[in-house]
C-alpha cells in the first residue's frame, strides 16, 4: 500500500513528498517502401531514357516496395520505361537491395532508415527486366543521404539497352518516409489504450492524430502485445487504418522499447483503388517506471495512484486545537503524534475518512511539553 506523509510541529509547518511526473511515450512509424523519383540518363547514342517505379495497376507512384515478387531481393518495383529512340514506354521490373547501413547510434533503429542518421555511398545490387525491349540485366546501386535529411539520391548503374557494351546510369531522388511524435496512453491489466499525435518528418504541415488500443499477451503481459486497431486521421480528414492485428514485442536489448510491422488498408489516401506504402515499423520508447521494476508503464501492471498531498493547518481555541485537513476525498487519514521528531514510536491519536475538502478535526490538548503531528493518508 503506497503513503503520502506530511509532518505538522505545533501547527508551523511540514515537510512534503514529491514524485516525478509521468511523461508521454515517444512513437517513431518509418515506411518499408521509399518514395523514389523518375530519373532520366542518356545512352552512348545520346538518346534519352526515363525510368518510372510504381506498385499501382495503372500509373506511377514512386514506390519501391517490400519484395513482392519473391526475388530474394530486399525490395521490388514495377516499371514504365521510356525511350527517346522508339517515342514509346515498355513495361519492366527491377528487384533491389535496399541496405541497412548499421547502427552507429546503437539504438537499433538501421542507420538507412533513421533521418538523423546519413548514408554515404553504400552499394547494393538488383536486377531489372523488361521482356518487350529484351532487357535482363544485373545493376548495380549506390546510396546517399546526409544526416537529418529525409532525402537522398540512388544512382543506379547497368548496361545501355542500345549498346550492352557500355554503361547507363540514373540518378534517382528518394524519400524516406518517417513520422514522430508522443503516445498518452492509460495502462490496465489486459489492455492499453493510447492517443497518439505524429508529424511527418521533414514536412511539418502532414500530421496523424488518433486512438492506437493494444491487448496484452496472457502469459508475457510486460513484453507482448497486440496491436488490435488504429485509427489515425490526417488533416484533410482522411483515415488511416489498420488491415490486421499485429504483434508488439518489447526488446531485449533496448527494454524501454517495443516495435512491431504493422500493415494498414493503404497509406497514400489519394489513391483509394491502390494499396500502397501500406507496411510501416512502429517504435515506441516509454521511459516511464514509477515502481523502478525495469518494466516500463505501457506494459506494467496499472500503478495505484497516490493521493493528493494534504495540506495541513493547526489553529488553537485554548481548550484544545483544530486541525484542517485538505485532499483528496474518500482516503482514510491517521494522525499521528510524538514528543520528538526523531521519535521512532508515533502513536495513532485518531483515524477518520476525509468526507469533505477540507475538512476539520479536534485534537484535544493532553499533558505539558512539545508535541509533534503528521498525517498519513492512505
Amino acid at each position: 500500500m503506497k503513503r503520502l506523509l506530511l509532518f505538522l510541529i505545533l501547527g508551523l509547518g511540514f515537510l512534503p513528498g514529491s514524485s516525478p511526473g509521468a511523461v508521454p511515450a515517444q512513437v517513431r512509424m518509418r515506411c518499408l517502401s521509399l518514395n523514389v523519383q523518375s530519373a532520366v540518363a542518356t545512352d552512348s547514342y545520346g538518346f534519352r531514357w526515363r525510368i518510372s517505379l510504381t506498385t499501382l495497376s495503372s500509373g506511377d507512384n514512386g514506390e519501391l516496395a517490400p519484395d513482392f515478387f519473391g526475388s530474394g531481393y530486399t525490395h521490388s518495383a514495377y516499371l514504365d520505361i521510356y525511350s527517346e529512340l522508339n517515342n514509346g514506354t515498355d513495361p519492366g521490373a527491377m528487384a533491389l537491395d535496399v541496405p541497412d547501413g548499421g547502427d552507429a547510434n546503437g539504438n537499433g533503429l538501421p542507420d538507412f532508415w533513421e533521418v538523423s542518421q546519413g548514408v554515404n555511398g553504400l552499394s547494393s545490387s538488383g536486377v531489372i527486366q523488361s521482356q518487350s525491349l529484351g532487357i535482363n540485366y544485373n545493376l548495380s546501386a549506390k546510396w546517399y543521404r546526409d544526416p537529418g535529411t529525409t532525402t537522398g539520391t540512388c544512382v543506379m548503374t547497368f548496361p545501355d539497352p542500345e549498346n550492352p557494351f557500355n554503361k547507363i546510369t540514373f540518378t534517382h531522388s528518394f524519400e524516406v518516409l518517417e513520422y514522430t511524435g508522443l503516445m498518452d496512453y492509460t495502462p490496465g491489466a489486459t489492455a492499453v489504450s493510447s492517443t497518439v499525435n505524429l508529424v511527418q518528418t521533414g514536412h511539418p504541415e502532414i500530421t496523424l492524430q488518433g486512438p492506437m488500443n493494444f491487448t496484452k499477451t496472457p502469459g508475457d503481459l510486460y513484453n507482448s502485445l497486440t496491436l488490435e486497431s488504429v485509427l489515425l486521421t490526417n488533416a484533410d480528414q482522411l483515415t488511416l487504418d489498420l488491415f490486421t492485428t499485429t504483434d508488439i514485442s518489447r526488446e531485449t536489448t533496448l527494454q524501454t522499447n517495443y516495435s512491431g510491422l504493422v500493415d494498414f488498408i493503404d497509406y497514400d489516401l489519394t489513391t483509394p483503388d491502390d494499396d500502397d506504402y501500406y507496411t510501416w515499423k512502429i517504435s515506441i520508447d516509454d521511459p516511464n517506471d514509477s515502481d523502478s521494476d525495469t518494466i516500463p508503464n505501457f506494459s506494467d501492471d496499472p500503478q495505484t495512484t497516490l493521493p493528493r498531498q494534504p495540506l495541513l493547518a493547526l489553529t488553537p481555541t485554548g481548550t484544545n486545537f483544530l486541525l484542517t485537513v485538505s485532499g483528496d476525498v474518500g482516503h482514510i487519514c491517521h494522525i499521528l503524534e510524538a514528543a520528538s521528531l526523531t521519535s521512532p514510536n508515533w502513536i495513532t491519536n485518531q483515524t477518520f475518512t476525509l468526507t469533505s475538502d477540507p475538512q476539520t478535526v479536534l485534537l484535544p490538548l493532553s499533558g505539558g511539553g512539545a508535541k509533534f503531528w503528521r498525517v498519513q493518508t492512505e
